[in-house]
């Protein structure tokens, strides 16, 4: 028997195609949502030189973006940013590729960018960086609706740092072996995950919760639950706020919400987010889960600005 509503979706989408044909978010080239040579461009940190407090991508020696312990600032000086978590995890840079990717994603309306977004925290969390190489998706489903790039040939395999493999996305996170990523697994320390919410103006603006869509995927992928504990207030566009704008704005804006009787105080957590600039909102949603009794926190980001 004939599926009426599949046959309509797929009617929608070839229409779609045929009157705004899929073009490459980086360079425009029709055919993929993101092609070969604009994931290539994308800015992988390595997680050898980056700051483990705040992700920075080259703070593992002497971080000038967040609070070190036994560092003191000069009388006159501006103290940095402290970060709240144990640890942090940025996939990579926020500019050129990485940055389209998000605009596309969020307010362009390329949902199915969701997908990639997803894969590079995946492989964040799993310790993939670019000195070991990147975890890719390859199964037909995925690979047709989202575009995703997964070649499978040596040679093009090692210029962009993708692991292949035919199983499916959750299997090819799951298997991952320590020959790809050397860093340690978060997936194995981890009880849960939790994405930081979005505001109910951007809700209105997007139509969609974009964070959530991307946990949904991290969460099938690594075997992760995803728990969604954290609501926030009304704030301001952290994009057009500075530094000590964006730290007022979400200072005592989230709360722990009545799903947080479901888990342990000891829980370890994951907290998910597209974009780590200052740390305000990351540090704002870290110190309501502290004050909740979720003391071990660890962040995890698709970008870092720098």
């Amino acid at each position: 028997m004939l599926d009426l509503k599949k046959l309509l979706v797929q009617g929608k989408e070839a229409l779609g195609e045929t009157l705004l044909p899929t073009r490459c978010v980086g360079c425009g080239v029709m055919g993929q949502l993101l092609c070969l040579n604009c994931l290539k461009q994308v800015q992988i940190i390595d997680f050898d030189y980056a700051c483990r407090r705040c992700g920075a991508p080259f703070g593992s020696l002497l971080c000038t973006e967040c609070l070190i312990p036994g560092y003191e600032i000069k009388k006159g000086g501006h103290s940095p940013p402290h970060f709240l978590s144990e640890k942090t995890r940025c996939a990579c840079v926020y500019e050129g590729i990485a940055k389209a990717i998000l605009h596309a994603y969020k307010d362009a309306g390329e949902r199915a960018l969701c997908r990639y977004i997803a894969t590079f925290i995946c492989n964040a969390i799993k310790g993939c960086s670019s000195s070991v190489g990147i975890v890719a998706p390859t199964n037909k489903e995925n690979s047709s609706s989202v575009g995703i790039v997964a070649p499978t040939n040596k040679e093009n395999s090692s210029c962009v740092g993708v692991a292949t493999s035919s199983n499916s996305n959750a299997e090819n996170f799951r298997n991952c072996s320590h020959n790809v990523c050397s860093h340690s697994d978060w997936s194995k320390w981890a009880d849960y995950l939790v994405q930081i919410p979005a505001n109910v103006n951007n809700l209105n603006l997007r139509g969609f919760d974009h964070l959530l869509d991307v946990a949904n995927f991290c969460s099938d992928w690594l075997d992760l639950p995803l728990i969604s504990i954290l609501s926030v207030g009304k704030v301001a566009d952290q994009r057009k706020l500075d530094k000590q704008s964006r730290q007022r704005n979400m200072k005592n804006s989230f709360f722990v919400n009545e799903k947080s009787v479901l888990i342990k105080k000891s829980s370890r957590i994951i907290l998910i987010d597209d974009v780590l600039t200052t740390g305000a909102s990351l540090n704002a949603a870290c110190l309501a889960l502290n004050d909740a009794g979720f003391k071990q926190v660890r962040f995890v980001t698709f970008a870092r600005v720098w």
